[in-house]
């Protein structure tokens, strides 16, 4: 932990030394460019305040713009999220909406905030809805395209597990989908909050008279470079957080999902809520397949010659009985007869199951072990 926090501040050290060696210097205008110094005492007095209160419009103001420029930060975000999660969702899920909505969305998400900014001060006036508008659809475009992008990489064996056990679309979609998607959503969170706190500023600036954007240009045009500095060093301090709040709670997500052993619903309480015809079915041929797994691993051999008839009661599942491939029997095995036919057999003696189907029930015949792996 003390390596990571070396690291994570060695860069920022290093370039605020050279920062304070080129005013010492003169490497930069004089006058201009203030000195670290000189940025953290203006930064101090704009947050705390001091004896010049008078003198300067700024100092103890800092709490009351942070806290105009996180509101406007918070709603918009929020605004962008409650609508860019579930259209991502659609589009990603349905061909019909992608094919409606996602060529406008990469048509409009080149356009970049500032172009925006003239429409929104003629629609909505110098006012927040302003800067809300620009924040939210700043923050709009990522959230959308990682949410469609962790839709369409769902893995395909959820999607046909959760349909085998009765489950619908809509279930499919909030339980299965959104679940799988939910590290791709919250990337798309990350980067849309670090896009909407460059909004706030931007639209701070001209569309509304607080917050930091506007304390950042009414120092440019009285020429307290010092207090510039000082804001763009308290936007980024902001976004740092915000971003290292969702990231925490992207690994919280993450550890509730691993403690739960997949995306899907582990719980039995939580299977009874689907059909219990088609979940019955498909334990029991679950069961036959992992079976017939632990086979074709210790190098056994599929049934050789027609199959068995199926057990009276054996479920009735709609696959073919499929070979193992990899494996062969030896030519002096004997093979043990059957009703239907010869079958081979190598391992542990089990019992033999039947393969007309998925061979869900087990025979009351037992084989003695006569293969080996090849």
């Amino acid at each position: 932990m003390a390596r990571r926090l070396a690291l994570a501040v060695l860069l920022p050290l290093a370039l605020l030394a050279l920062w304070a060696t080129a005013v010492q210097q003169r490497w930069v205008v004089e006058g201009i460019v203030p000195s670290p110094a000189q940025v953290a005492r203006s930064w101090y007095q704009w947050i705390v305040g001091g004896p010049t209160r008078s003198l300067s419009p700024y100092s103890g103001t800092w709490l009351a713009n942070v806290a105009y420029s996180g509101r406007r930060v918070l709603e918009g975000f929020v605004l962008a999220a409650v609508v860019g999660i579930p259209l991502g969702l659609f589009i990603g899920w349905n061909r019909l909406v992608a094919r409606l909505v996602d060529p406008s969305v990469q048509l409009l998400r080149p356009v970049p905030i500032t172009a925006w900014l003239p429409f929104a001060i003629a629609v909505f006036g110098i006012y927040d809805a302003s800067a809300l508008f620009l924040i939210g659809l700043g923050a709009f475009y990522p959230i959308v395209v990682n949410t469609t992008h962790g839709v369409r990489d769902t893995n395909l064996l959820l999607l046909r597990a959760a349909r085998m056990l009765g489950a619908g679309e809509a279930a499919i979609l909030t339980k299965v989908v959104f679940r799988s998607a939910l590290p791709s959503i919250f990337t798309g969170l990350r980067l849309g909050i670090g896009i909407a706190w460059t909004a706030v500023i931007v639209a701070e600036m001209i569309a509304v008279k607080s917050g930091l954007g506007y304390v950042l240009w009414d120092a440019y045009y009285v020429g307290r470079m010092d207090i510039c500095v000082a804001t763009m060093f308290s936007v980024g301090l902001l976004g740092f957080l915000s971003d290292r709040a969702l990231q925490l709670r992207r690994e919280v997500v993450h550890r509730r999902r691993r403690c739960r052993g997949s995306a899907w619903p582990s719980s039995a309480t939580s299977s009874r809520r689907f059909s219990d015809r088609p979940a019955a079915a498909s334990r029991r041929c679950s069961t036959w397949w992992r079976a017939s797994t632990r086979r074709r691993a210790a190098g056994c051999c599929s049934t050789a010659g027609r199959s068995a008839p199926p057990t009276r009661g054996a479920p009735s599942c709609s696959r073919s009985r499929r070979s193992f491939p990899g494996t062969r029997c030896s030519t002096t095995s004997p093979s043990v007869s059957g009703p239907g036919g010869s079958r081979r057999a190598c391992g542990a003696p089990r019992s033999t199951r039947s393969s007309s189907s998925w061979g869900c029930a087990a025979s009351s015949r037992t084989i003695r072990p006569s293969c080996r792996a090849a």
